[in-house]
């Protein structure tokens, strides 16, 4: 659950791309070759394209009686490349952590490069996946209106946004991983990195990703800026793509004298940033500023500034928290926000403010209580219609996400006081954690405390907007139960027995429904094989299988073999307990030194001995790289579904040994 990411992630830019004022939809590729001799490589023309994706530098190692050529693909488009012979023939192809470089020796060596791309080159996703025409249209942009690709542990992922507002994501072979509405995909598979994007642009004419419009409203009478200088309302919209390096608004309401008819220009006004997760806003000028110095002062009643940001895709903001109490975030559609700067605003220099962006509700909250056989919503009981109370948070890895649930205000209520919150409740990730806040000098809440008698309910429906993965749960309070009504609703029921009284607190620990297969195998002398081959087996015939626990570990006597798999004279016993925790995966070393098999392998691990374990899940791990207390084990991230522990020289295999890897 901790992979639902929002904000803005879906427009972030890659830094290597610069800002551009908008993105162009081109292959501008200027293409310097460097002469070589077609004599010696007559077949490099065959080898090399126009597009520099596939072909960045061509570099010959000589070794006098024959040659190397290796051509290297554009790192951000497809890292890697091939090592030819001078002949023409395909010898080696980067793969992973194999290098041809290092496996032919030639890294040490200096070569002359034959070929060179030039360095102002902007590719489109379509030049990088050819398959990629056949799933989105670089012309139809009704079809789609973005593409980004995203690289993450050397693999691609491609993120095609529909004008609908539907994402689907694709491998970097063109299958469909996942399609959620907005970005939820991206946050799903736990992408930020994007080395490439592309915005369609149809007739070749690209709309911005963000229109900003100023206006200022006095007595009553709202008018646009362009309309001071007797300018169409239009005529001063400013234009801007996202970006996750620089200000999108860097000068905001600056104008020529052309454009005003002042002997002047107009310098900008505010730096305006959007992070990600907040918008920023920076005051410019001085008090030295010949236009600007006549406007400044404290906004009186009535006045009112306002910032329309209209925005190419829905902006997934459902409100925001100013830093500065004359500022509000105003969200009129799920394209446009404004910033109000109104009454006590100090329009002066040097002042700045932020306001800090939240999306929508990836959880809704629904409470009801029942009783004597008849369950009524917590809001019915003031009136109310069922969803009036109803609560909305996201995913939060820091902050808990309900935390004062129940808390309703004295005028949704009609009682003479606030109702304070009941719970606070976190979404840890592996539970659900409620603790009670209100003590017994609580005006409202003091007149429900007491045990839970027979036929009482107390019941908080969570609503996720994405499937929760979540089969069962176990309640550190015998009186509470997870109920599991589909793949987006859960149900936490408080009932007879329960002590409803100050101080109380109680966590859910939660199954989810992943799957889990692990294999093993052991290199040496650079051969690397499965533990059932050693045995004569099918490579996966000694796969083990487990499902996600909470509470417990998933692989308790992983390798365990019976005598009957082996033909050994004896069971071997399990070598590791091996725990995935959620946040982390913990391996315990099982048996000691009587143990009939295992002693024989017992010692430090010397140097080209890899003892590794494949984990595959059923559904993408969200996990990014692991960071292990053993200097000899590392974490290897294969794909969305894979991880690899592997155990490497220096490694004390003996008795009583454990680590641990924290995931990222």
């Amino acid at each position: 659950m901790r992979s639902f990411k929002m904000g803005y992630d879906n427009w972030n830019q890659s830094s290597s791309l610069q800002k551009l004022r908008t993105l162009p939809i081109i292959l501008f590729l200027l293409l310097q070759l460097s002469a070589y001799s077609q004599e010696d490589y007559p077949w490099l023309d065959g080898v090399l394209s126009e597009n520099c994706c596939n072909n960045q530098t061509a570099t010959a190692y000589d070794f006098g009686t024959y040659s190397y050529v290796y051509v290297e693909r554009n790192g951000n488009c497809a890292p890697g490349g091939k090592l030819y012979f001078n002949d023409g023939t395909c010898w080696c192809e980067d793969k992973g952590d194999s290098i041809c470089l290092n496996n032919y020796n030639l890294t040490s060596r200096t070569g002359e490069v034959l070929f060179e791309c030039g360095d102002q080159i902007l590719f489109t996703p379509f030049d990088q996946f050819d398959w990629l025409s056949s799933v989105a249209s670089e012309e139809d942009c009704d079809q789609n209106t973005s593409i980004d690709v995203y690289l993450r542990d050397r693999h691609f992922y491609v993120f095609i946004q529909a004008n609908d507002g539907l994402g689907r994501m694709y491998s970097a072979t063109g299958q469909l991983l996942c399609t959620r509405m907005n970005a939820t995909c991206v946050s799903l598979y736990g992408l930020s990195n994007i080395t490439l994007s592309w915005n369609c642009s149809g007739s070749g004419t690209e709309d911005a990703d963000i229109t900003l419009r100023n206006t200022l409203e006095e007595d009553g009478s709202e008018g646009t800026y362009a309309s001071l200088f007797g300018a169409a309302d239009d005529a001063f919209d400013e234009f801007a793509t996202f970006s996750s390096t620089d200000s999108e608004f860097a000068t905001a309401l600056a104008q020529p004298s052309s454009a005003t008819g002042l002997p002047f220009d107009i310098n900008g006004l505010y730096e305006i940033d959007f992070t990600g997760t907040s918008i920023d806003f920076t005051l410019l000028p001085d008090s030295s500023d010949p236009f600007w110095i006549g406007q400044f002062g404290v906004f009186g009643a009535g006045k009112v500034d306002r910032y329309y940001f209209t925005f190419s895709e829905p902006h997934n903001i459902s409100s925001g928290v100013s830093t500065n109490p004359s500022v509000n975030l105003r969200v009129d559609s799920d394209k446009v926000v404004v910033v109000e700067l109104s009454e006590g605003y100090d329009f002066n220099p040097g002042t700045a403010f932020s306001i800090s962006l939240n999306n929508n509700a990836n959880i809704t909250l629904r409470n009801t209580l029942e009783e004597d056989g008849s369950e009524g919503t917590y809001a019915s009981l003031f009136g109310a219609a069922d969803d009036a109370f109803d609560e909305f948070a996201t995913f939060s890895s820091t902050d808990s996400e309900f935390a004062t649930a129940l808390a309703q205000p004295s005028s949704a209520t009609g009682l003479p006081f606030d109702i304070n919150g009941l719970y606070e409740i976190d979404f840890t990730g592996t539970s659900i954690d409620f603790t009670l806040l209100p003590d017994s000098s609580d005006p409202f809440w003091i007149g429900q405390f007491g045990v839970f008698g027979a036929g009482k309910v107390d019941r908080y429906y969570f609503t996720f907007s994405e499937a929760h993965n979540i089969s069962s749960g176990i309640s550190t309070n015998p009186s509470v139960n997870l109920r599991v009504d589909s793949d987006k609703v859960v149900v936490v029921e408080l009932s007879e027995g329960y002590d409803f009284n100050p101080g109380i607190a109680f966590s859910i620990s939660l199954n989810n429904n992943t799957n889990i297969t692990l294999r093993n195998t052991l290199e040496e002398d650079g051969s690397e094989s499965t533990y059932a081959s050693l045995f004569g087996a099918a490579d996966d015939a000694f796969d083990e299988f487990a499902t996600f626990s909470s509470t417990d570990s998933e692989f308790a006597t992983a390798l365990a073999q019976p005598s009957s798999a082996t033909g050994l004279p004896f069971d071997i016993n399990g070598l590791y307990e091996i725990d995935i925790t959620g946040t982390a995966i913990n391996f315990t070393l099982l048996p000691d030194q009587t143990d009939p098999f295992w002693v024989g392998q017992f010692g430090v691990f010397p140097a080209g001995k890899v003892d590794r374990y494949y984990f595959t899940f059923s559904e993408p791990h969200n996990i990014t790289s692991g960071a292990s207390n053993n200097s000899s084990v590392n974490l290897r991230v294969d794909s969305d579904r894979v991880i690899v522990v592997e155990i490497s020289e220096g490694y004390d295999f003996n008795p009583e040994i454990t680590f641990s890897i924290d995931f990222n």
